[in-house]
């Protein structure tokens, strides 16, 4: 049967200790921060994934400001084109007057 000293025990206590000690900060780090990896060596295939999500995300932000400047220069282009439109109705309108008659010689210059 094998001796088990003082030193033995304090060692292995010591051990389980510091191994706990680090657990605690890494969930501590976790908990505060709120990322489950602070370096990619902690988990490379999970960081790997987050970085593809994050992305990912950048991308359909901008896809969807993308969208909304187009859906604004539609509404723009939209309301300039019912304007001029409106105004050809208008010299469509006049023209026919002008040329029914209806108009005198001062009107007519006008």
């Amino acid at each position: 049967m094998q001796r088990v000293s003082n030193s033995m025990m304090y060692g292995g206590m010591m051990t389980d200790m510091h191994r706990n000690l680090a657990k605690l900060m890494k969930m501590n780090k976790q908990g505060t921060t709120g990322k489950l990896n602070h370096r990619p060596s902690d988990s490379p295939i999970d960081v790997t994934r987050e970085l593809s999500l994050s992305t990912s995300i950048l991308e359909n932000e901008q896809y969807i400001r993308n969208m909304k400047d187009g859906l604004t220069w539609l509404k723009n282009t939209d309301s300039a084109l019912n304007q001029i439109g409106e105004m050809t109705d208008r010299v469509r309108e006049l023209s026919v007057r002008a040329g029914s008659g209806a108009l005198n010689d001062e009107e007519m210059m006008a």
